[in-house]
């Protein structure tokens, strides 16, 4: 790979400033001889990666640029700098050659090389033949460390010619590669002279890219639930998310992100990155790692946070992902899970999962007829049968049962800590007894009875049990009773009976007065009656 570019010397203004952090000089200076007279000069910057075309962590890369004087004039020196890119370490020169000078000719320069320690200034005089300073054991290789990656040499060579046509100075680099890489950038400014000495230089610069071919990366994950069962409505649950790049020598470009998918029926309440190199968005669980990622680095984690709200049991199928950034291709490329896959059958490594146990509870007992309307079940009240009893959750869902012939009534798979209500539909001639009697003042729960009028009861199912069923104290929660109380027949309206009402009666004066009626008085009415009635009938007759 090579870029070619013609610069052609011209008066300019002020010349540009030029800052190097830590970087290597190398000046050869004009030494001998008069300067030539300010003319047209023309120079080729040659910049090219040398070997290998392409890079990985831990290669050498090998990298050369020359500046040749194509034009028809000598000019005293050029300068040349540039940038060396980050991801590059261990950078020194390995070479410096000067091609199309005759041989014989004598060469006078002096280099040197300022390093975070000091400058170090050895002149040193070289044949011409052309020069190879890298046969030089005593100075080259020479290993040097940029902070900046930076870079700075001024050419020139001793006689009246100065840099005569056809003169071209070759510098060869090298570096090991750490990481990613970019371009490397050349300058060059070229100085002419003119009748009052040196012209201000022109600036030219190019890039040269290095092409990366670090291996892929292989990134997958861990997951655990980090949080201590056992778990029910309103628990709190917290899961540890470990990423890896398992890809050999490869690194993942920074942007990398974990995802985690949580099932229904858990509430997310936080999302964190062990460092700050993590931006964690609750909104979709995500975490993007701001961080290239080496293979076998360990970058940190993420942990999920949440609340255990639905109504289920039995297991909690939870999925995350690690993304690669965008632009990335994967050894082993990422298939976005769905959030009940099973991650143990996928095709890719960038899955993993943790399950979380809700072992179900029961509740029920008892429904009996409480002879003696005291509100609690003594001994030897019976059980009634064929009660029916509904229960309820929070989301609406209806379970119906009735109780069995001794009058036991159980629901069984319930969602540890979760709200219902329960329901009993009261049979006909009966009315539910009195609710939470007590003895002496103390709560007897185990003997009274727990509906309200209207057959209902609110009941909290227990956090931890055994989901049994069946007779007495088989559930969980064996304890809600409902006492039942008959009711009277209706007694039937009867009209009350009492004296016969008393009547006026007058009478002929006979010396007596009667103000009343009695039975003897009663009595002679009646006769004295029937004798009229029978002598107006015998007249009838006789006529």
């Amino acid at each position: 790979m090579s870029m070619r570019m013609r610069m052609r010397a011209r008066r300019r203004g002020a010349a540009l400033p030029m800052k190097f952090g830590t970087a290597f000089v190398v000046i050869l200076a004009v030494l001998l001889g008069a300067a030539p007279q300010a003319s047209a000069a023309e120079y080729e910057l040659t910049p090219a990666i040398v070997a290998p075309a392409q890079v990985s962590p831990g290669d050498t890369l090998t990298w050369e640029f020359s500046v040749t004087n194509t034009g028809d004039s000598p000019v005293p020196y050029l300068d040349m700098y540039g940038t060396m890119p980050t991801g590059l370490t261990n950078v020194r020169i390995t070479g410096i050659t000067l091609d199309g000078i005759d041989p014989g000719d004598l060469f006078a320069y002096y280099m040197t090389i300022s390093t975070s320690s000091g400058p170090l200034t050895p002149p040193i005089g070289i044949p011409a033949t052309p020069i190879d300073l890298g046969d030089s054991a005593s100075l080259l290789p020479l290993p040097l460390t940029y902070l900046e990656n930076g870079f700075r040499a001024r050419l020139g060579v001793s006689g009246a010619l100065g840099i005569i046509p056809g003169l071209s100075v070759r510098f060869t680099l090298e570096a090991t590669v750490a990481d990613a890489v970019g371009p490397i950038t050349t300058c060059v400014n070229v100085y002419t002279f003119h009748s009052a000495g040196l012209e201000e230089p022109v600036r030219e610069c190019t890039d040269t890219d290095i092409l990366v071919a670090i291996p892929n990366p292989d990134l997958a994950l861990d997951k655990t639930v980090t949080s201590a069962g056992p778990y029910a409505q309103g628990s709190t649950v917290t899961y540890l998310l470990t990423p890896r790049n398992d890809g050999a020598d490869s690194i993942a470009s920074a942007g990398w992100s974990v995802t985690d998918l949580l099932p229904a029926g858990l509430t997310a309440s936080a999302i964190e990155g062990s460092t700050s190199h993590y931006d964690c968005q609750l909104a979709t669980l995500t975490c993007t790692n701001d961080q290239p990622f080496p293979s076998g680095a360990d970058l940190g984690t993420v942990t999920v946070t949440a609340t255990v709200t639905g109504l289920f049991t039995g297991t909690g199928h939870n999925v995350a992902y690690v993304s690669p950034a965008e632009g990335d291709t994967e050894l082993v490329p990422l298939e976005i899970p769905a959030a009940d896959a099973d991650t143990e059958e996928s095709s890719t490594n960038n899955d993993a999962q943790a399950d979380l146990e809700i072992k179900p509870v029961s509740v029920g007992d008892f429904v009996w007829l409480d002879a003696n309307r005291n509100g609690l079940r003594d001994s030897g009240e019976a059980g009634v049968p064929g009660v029916a009893v509904d229960l309820v959750d929070a989301a609406g869902h209806h379970r119906s049962t009735t109780t069995d012939a001794s009058g036991f009534y159980w629901f069984t798979g319930l969602m540890p800590g979760a709200h219902y209500s329960l329901s009993f539909s009261v049979p006909p001639g009966h009315l539910w007894t009195t609710r939470g009697a007590t003895v002496d003042g103390a709560a007897v729960p185990a003997t009274d009875s727990d509906v309200a009028a209207d057959g209902t009861v609110s009941v909290t199912a227990p956090r931890t049990g055994s989901n049994g069923s069946g007779g007495p104290d088989k559930t969980d929660l064996p304890n809600i009773d409902a006492g039942l109380v008959t009711v009277p027949p209706p007694a039937i309206p009867q009209t009350p009976v009492g004296p016969a009402p008393e009547l006026p009666v007058s009478l002929p004066q006979t010396g007596s007065s009667v103000s009343s009626w009695t039975p003897v008085g009663f009595g002679a009415i009646l006769a004295g009656a029937v004798l009229i009635a029978i002598s107006r009938r015998g007249r009838r007759r006789a006529s």
